[in-house]
């Protein structure tokens, strides 16, 4: 069981308690959490579980009833076995747990959270519950009080009064401050502030939902503004569907970043609206044709509003059973298999990429699909050509800057079984590394860390190809961190080991 889901939920109505009742304590918090963990064991009722925050759907969709009150008896059954219980008033439960043998009593404490006994010997089952629950609601959401406290001592940084936000390093798993900074337009706006100040503190974004989603966003080296835009989401409805976006404001066009800034803000309503059976397997289709339709109205309104303004996008969102991937312009999305490779899912909207993989394509149909260890080597290179072509960001299309007709969303779509990470990059990420490169990270980097460590390695380390000096067609060097430089990643619960 993932005991950060199980926290995360119970923290949620605990704060929302202890606000609405305008408590200086924590009882009606506690009391609460309580009232929710016992409904939910004893009578399948999850009511008491706020909305706050998604918390009482992450539950539901992610525990069982039954999953829950073996995971609460281990726990009580541990702190009874190392006197743990001296700092509560309740003794008598812990004297009788240490009667017995461990795996007894964590069987009879789980039956009595289900309701399947009536006592626990001379304990009420009634009681047992009322006890194990209120001492695990005591220990966990006073630790994480204070260890909210001590990430906001020792990570948050004023940035401007205007904003009434704080610079996060690592921000809540509880609050999705990605949202919240989308739909408010500060995303943007704080790391432009950042640079403007000229700040010792970094220019950029970091979220971070339950170490599941992770996005940075970073000015980078070059740029004197951001017009980068990163989004991820959980469904409301069902939080086993979620949504990644990378949206890069057309650094050539006026006002990029309002566009990328658009884009994300009303995919959040579009993506929080969509009924979720759209995400499942049959109702594919219909889900790419719903995505086209409000991805064309955005390219309306841009072109109605900020006309000279564009944007790429990137977008994924995970179903029942697969990913949908779609793109516009040269924003990629990566997928690294179990075999332990990295697979661009996209395809760049850019006439020599195209050539690059019409060739390639040829030449697998020419061979019967399978190319040899030559000719692997021999595409790679080709592709890390790309990245020097003095015209490598020219794109065929984007979303607004006086875009013609539809936009052209391209479609990819791949089994959820067949990856265990999903990466979006602005090409920030991709002009300044390699796929090389950036399997080479994936493979030595925790996952939680990924996003940051890809960021910074393209804002942090140039490339040089010798071999392209004095060439009309390529340049020899790509700056460090010569764009915005943006990841949004998605690593599979279970799925990346260490890594």
């Amino acid at each position: 069981m993932d005991a950060s889901i199980l926290n995360s939920s119970l923290y949620s109505t605990y704060t929302k308690f202890n606000k609405e009742y305008g408590k200086n304590n924590d009882q009606e918090g506690l009391l609460q959490v309580k009232e929710a963990l016992i409904r939910y064991m004893r009578d399948n009722d999850a009511n008491y579980f706020t909305k706050t925050n998604n918390a009482r759907g992450m539950l539901v969709a992610n525990i069982a009833r039954e999953e829950l009150a073996t995971y609460l008896s281990e726990y009580f059954v541990q702190l009874s076995k190392k006197d743990y219980l001296k700092d509560f008033d309740e003794l008598i439960l812990g004297f009788q747990v240490l009667g017995t043998t461990n795996q007894l009593a964590i069987n009879q404490i789980r039956d009595c959270l289900l309701g399947r006994i009536d006592s626990f010997s001379s304990v009420s089952c009634d009681k047992v519950a009322d006890i194990v629950c209120d001492v695990y609601n005591r220990i966990e959401m006073r630790q994480i009080a204070e260890d909210e406290k001590k990430l906001a001592r020792r990570t948050q940084i004023n940035v401007s009064p205007r904003y009434g936000v704080r610079n996060l390093q690592v921000n809540s798993q509880l609050v999705n401050y990605c949202r919240e900074e989308v739909l408010s337009g500060k995303q943007i706006a704080i790391q432009n502030d950042l640079r403007r100040s000229n700040s010792h503190v970094r220019p950029r974004r970091e979220y971070n939902l339950n170490d599941e989603m992770i996005a940075v966003t970073d000015i980078g080296q070059k740029r004197k503004t951001q017009q980068d835009s990163v989004l991820m989401l959980y469904h409301p409805k069902n939080p086993n569907y979620k949504f990644l976006v990378v949206a890069d404001g057309m650094g050539g066009s006026v006002d990029g970043d309002k566009a990328s800034q658009e884009i994300t803000r009303q995919m959040v309503e579009w993506f929080e609206t969509l009924n979720p059976d759209m995400m499942l397997e049959v109702n594919n289709s219909r889900l790419r044709y719903e995505w086209d339709r409000k991805l064309n109205e955005i390219n309306d309104y841009i072109l109605s509003t900020t006309p000279n303004s564009g944007s790429t996008f990137v977008g994924a969102i995970v179903g029942e059973e697969s990913t949908t991937i779609a793109s516009i312009g040269d924003s990629r999305c990566y997928a690294l298999g179990y075999d332990g490779e990295l697979y661009q899912m996209t395809t760049d909207d850019n006439i020599d990429f195209l050539k690059y993989k019409a060739k390639w394509d040829n030449y697998r149909s020419a061979v019967g699909g399978r190319l040899s260890e030559y000719h692997l080597r021999l595409m790679k290179r080709d592709k890390d050509d790309l990245r020097f072509r003095r015209d490598a960001n020219k794109i065929l299309k984007c979303i607004g800057a006086n875009t013609e007709g539809p936009v052209g969303t391209t479609f990819n779509r791949l089994n959820n079984s067949s990856y265990k990470a999903l990466m979006l990059f602005s090409d920030g990420v991709t002009d300044c590394l390699s796929d090389t490169k950036l399997l080479a990270i994936t493979r030595d980097t925790l996952s939680k860390d990924l996003a940051r460590r890809i960021v910074d390695e393209a804002i942090t380390v140039k490339s040089v190809r010798p071999d392209l000096v004095g060439s009309s067609e390529y340049y020899s060097e790509i700056a460090a961190g010569k764009d915005n430089t943006s990841a949004v990643i998605y690593n599979k619960r279970n799925d990346m080991g260490e890594r």
